[in-house]
């Protein structure tokens, strides 16, 4: 799936083809926009294939999907996406191309979770945090204590 960007104040149409794309100010940002009102490091867009999201990276004048400023957001065809003063209409575009495959994830102690102290300074041990004789599975139970939710809302309120 690629992302047509379409300025609606007239302008060339920008194709987006990576899987993760830095919009911003900075040379460094896969797409680049010479406005002033948009942030070095504005918003970042993120197509797995399926889905198409967009996340602002704290900017001063914020990302807006369909003129609600969010934290993060899906995109779909025909949404307005504004990165401050940047207005562009989103164009989702399935591509016949077949897909690169994906490297298998190993096996063994790397494909097990694992808890990070964020107080413990030095490398994380990479052991599982609880193993059993009776279970095969590489993954290790998570206490509800350890799952930290977003205090954030993804939109903002009015």
């Amino acid at each position: 799936m690629r992302i047509q960007l379409t300025p609606v104040n007239g302008g060339r149409p920008i194709e987006l083809e990576r899987e993760l794309t830095l919009v911003g100010r900075q040379d460094e940002c896969d797409l680049k926009l010479e406005d002033k009102s948009v942030s070095k490091l504005h918003c970042v867009l993120f197509c797995d294939g399926r889905q198409v999201m967009v996340r602002d990276l704290g900017s001063t004048n914020g990302t807006r999907v369909n003129g609600q400023r969010i934290r993060r957001s899906n995109l779909t065809t025909d949404d307005q996406l504004s990165v401050a003063g940047c207005v562009f209409r989103v164009t989702l575009i399935d591509d016949p191309r077949p897909e690169k495959p994906r490297q298998p994830i190993p096996s063994g102690p790397l494909n097990q979770t694992v808890r990070i102290d964020p107080h413990v300074r030095g490398k994380p041990d990479l052991r599982p945090a609880s193993t059993s004789d009776d279970d095969d599975s590489d993954s290790v139970e998570i206490q509800p204590h350890d799952q930290n939710k977003n205090p954030l809302p993804d939109i903002y309120p009015d």
